[in-house]
């Protein structure tokens, strides 16, 4: 059995805003911190961003952690909560093929804050030759997304974040995209990280032709009027066999 090699150092994503105490939400990424073929255990660092108060942990976090194939099928839900050890790690086993790769989505709700800080990522298979001939092969995190700010309230009433409505699900020729904010322009990742379509203009509204992609689930990158990344959407295509 293929092992999994040591983690790498994270990588912590901070942008720029007007309001310090939001970049609490981007600084969080999905990490993987072991595994091989069979399983894998992923890592985030909300326990110690999210604290309640200075060098004391969030404890009061929890975590709501979604893993699935491309296809949509769910392979793994867990909640994770408590002290370090326990709401920072969740394991999980798993059947898919290292020529495949997995979906993982993250929602850790802190009682501090008025909304949900959301993670979604792609995982991979990755091998790497250590010395002539010698490989080893590990999950890696395709894009080291990093976490934003999001909402399950149903109050319309409520001040929320940016909403975005991307249909039909499944798309069979062409999906539509509608956001509260202006999008300069939109670009459609395969599982694997390869750009297959972009538009640009900008408006609120936007369509894609995707009749020439193979059924799948796609990552559709969404960037504002500031060429910032704004937030990244999930479209399955599928036209039937």
């Amino acid at each position: 059995m293929k092992r999994f090699a040591p983690l790498l150092t994270a990588v912590i994503f901070i942008i720029s805003v007007s309001d310090s105490h939001a970049q609490l939400c981007d600084s969080l990424s999905i990490q993987i911190s072991s595994g091989d073929t069979a399983y894998v255990q992923l890592y985030h660092a909300g326990f110690f961003i999210f604290g309640a108060t200075p060098d004391v942990g969030g404890f009061d976090n929890v975590c709501h952690w979604t893993v699935s194939r491309m296809n949509g099928d769910i392979i793994h839900e867990a909640v994770t909560s408590g002290n370090w050890a326990s709401q920072s790690f969740m394991l999980f086993d798993h059947d898919v093929a290292v020529e495949d790769s997995m979906l993982v989505e993250l929602m850790l709700t802190s009682p501090l804050e008025e909304f949900d800080c959301c993670m979604e990522d792609t995982m991979i298979w990755t091998e790497q030759e250590v010395i002539p001939n010698v490989s080893i092969g590990y999950w890696d995190i395709l894009h080291m997304n990093r976490g934003e700010w999001c909402s399950t309230t149903t109050d319309v009433s409520a001040t929320t974040p940016s909403t975005t409505s991307l249909y039909p699900q499944p798309a069979s020729d062409r999906f539509w995209l509608e956001t509260s904010f202006e999008v300069s322009h939109l670009v459609v990742l395969d599982p694997a990280g390869i750009r297959v379509a972009e538009i640009r203009g900008q408006g609120t509204v936007q369509s894609l032709d995707v009749s020439n992609l193979p059924n799948g689930i796609y990552l559709v990158h969404l960037f504002d009027t500031n060429r910032s990344l704004r937030q990244v959407e999930r479209l399955l295509v599928n036209r039937g066999f």
